[in-house]
């Protein structure tokens, strides 16, 4: 698979960052209303459990 296309295929997009916090913020292709704000590792879970 191409790198265009495992982009592609993510099911979120990030948006933001707080550096003090540690913390990335992102909204899922299935809810792009609503932003939420998870730590790398706790985003790493996530994106096993989205797909």
């Amino acid at each position: 698979m191409s790198i265009l296309a495992a982009l592609r295929r993510k099911p979120y997009t990030v948006v933001g960052h707080s550096l003090a916090l540690g913390m990335v913020a992102v909204r899922w292709r299935d809810d792009p209303g609503r932003t939420h704000w998870l730590t790398p590792d706790h985003l790493a879970q996530q994106i096993g459990q989205h797909r």
